[in-house]
Formats: structure tokens, sequence, C-alpha cells
């Protein structure tokens, strides 16, 4: 799988909040109805890619510290994130009311 991977082929990096927001605002609604790959890398970069990506692909063949599938709701301004499997307890974050 790794020798499949071509430079620059990895999934698109999000390195701070304002990436993560030019990224997702490219995003058509139709594409933010299914989930993404995502890897996070050695260095704590998110990497983002389309569902069917190999996550080996998605990382640039580098190692990660995690990786699974992460998805997106946009409403208005504000953006929820949700992954397919249960998050730990402590990252649950709701809003202040």
């Amino acid at each position: 799988m790794k020798a499949a991977v071509r430079p620059g082929s990895g999934g698109c990096r999000i390195s701070s909040a304002a990436g993560f927001s030019d990224w997702v605002a490219e995003r058509s609604a139709p594409e933010l109805t299914e989930p993404f790959t995502f890897v996070v890398g050695t260095d704590g970069t998110l990497r983002l890619a389309p569902r069917r990506s190999e996550h080996v692909a998605c990382a640039g063949g580098d190692m990660v510290l995690g990786a699974g599938e992460i998805g997106f709701v946009r409403e208005n301004d504000f953006v929820c994130v949700f992954r397919d499997s249960d998050l730990p307890e402590a990252w649950n974050v709701d809003p202040p009311v």
C-alpha cells in the first residue's frame, strides 16, 4: 500500500482553525453529508481526504498518531464534528447555554 503513495498525494493538511474554515467552506453541502478519511500526523497536523481514501495515502505514507473517519455538519457559522465510534468522555464539549 505504501509503495502506491505518490509525493503530494496525501490528504489536505489542516494546521489551524483558519485552515479548517477555508477547507470546509470549499466543500459542497452534498460532499459534507459523507464522512472523510482523517489522519493525525506525528507532528499533530490533521489531514483530510475523501471517505474512500486509504489512510496510508491520506498520510502521504508517513507515520500517524491516529486515523479514522470523521464527518462535519455545517449550520450557519457553526460546524459540528462527528465520528463513527464513541469519543472519550473528555472530548464531549457542549457549548455554554
